[in-house]
């Protein structure tokens, strides 16, 4: 039997983050998630992490999940990261994972600085590395539950946990379109970072223009791993400052 893996979607680095620390502390290979991965078979562990969108999973994670019937693993678990709140994304995973005949062992969400800019701003380098202290720590015991197979599935606080479903269905259809918004001016280098770094294959350089499919998960790696950040959504992200997890170094600029 297969020790195990993590599997981990991550738009601009705190996810990765958390799945390289866990993955490090039980010996575990870390793999990202793409529209092409699928796991199968038997292994003690079976980790899941990503960040939430809406109050629930990235569209890329829950195709995945989906992807997981006959797979048998020992301890399942999800870790969550998250900017403001996460709702029930974590109850709504595990019944996803139900579904696929897989139990989920313990859930936990972390909070690290939210990359959101179309509706939010990157917060102060200050705010920053609070965040991602106290979200280290938080982090610290996870990975002593993980280490002792603990069962526990967090709960967000009231009311955040009574939103319905149905809110987070709704937006997880538009993500996709949305990514039609995103454009690149004048001061793109044509250097094709973006296209290599999206996850879903979204991104084409044709010649020296970036064209935009309706195949994104709106998780804003683009537009934040561009070197002269000429990537924006419509007018609503120009001249705001972004953001990188600086724990790790997911891409070379």
């Amino acid at each position: 039997m297969e020790r195990g893996r993590i599997y981990y979607f991550s738009g601009t680095g705190n996810s990765y983050y958390c799945a390289k620390k866990i993955g490090e502390k039980l010996h575990l290979k870390v793999e990202g998630i793409r529209r092409e991965t699928e796991a199968a078979g038997e292994m003690e562990y079976l980790g899941l992490v990503f960040p939430v969108y809406a109050l629930g999973p990235p569209n890329i994670v829950r195709d995945f999940i989906r992807k997981l019937e006959g797979l048998e693993a020992s301890y399942v678990f999800v870790v969550l990261t998250y900017g403001g709140a996460y709702g029930r994304a974590l109850e709504y995973t595990r019944d996803l994972l139900k579904k696929e005949g897989v139990d989920l062992s313990y859930g936990a969400a972390v909070r690290y600085p939210d990359n959101y800019i179309i509706a939010f701003k990157v917060p102060s380098l200050e705010k920053q590395m609070k965040l991602i202290g106290d979200g280290d720590r938080k982090l610290g015991r996870i990975l002593k539950d993980l280490a002792g197979n603990k069962k526990l599935l967090e709960r967000d606080k009231i009311p955040m946990r009574y939103i319905p479903n149905m809110i987070y269905e709704y937006s997880a259809k538009r993500f996709r379109k949305m990514g039609k918004n995103l454009k690149a001016d004048d001061s793109c280098i044509s250097c094709g970072l973006c296209e290599r770094e999206c996850p879903t294959k979204n991104i084409v350089l044709a010649g020296k223009k970036i064209v935009f499919g309706v195949r994104c998960e709106l998780c804003l790696r683009c537009v934040h791993i561009c070197p002269k950040n000429s990537i924006n959504y419509k007018n609503r992200t120009q001249n705001k400052k972004r953001y990188l997890n600086p724990r790790v170094y997911m891409v070379k600029k």
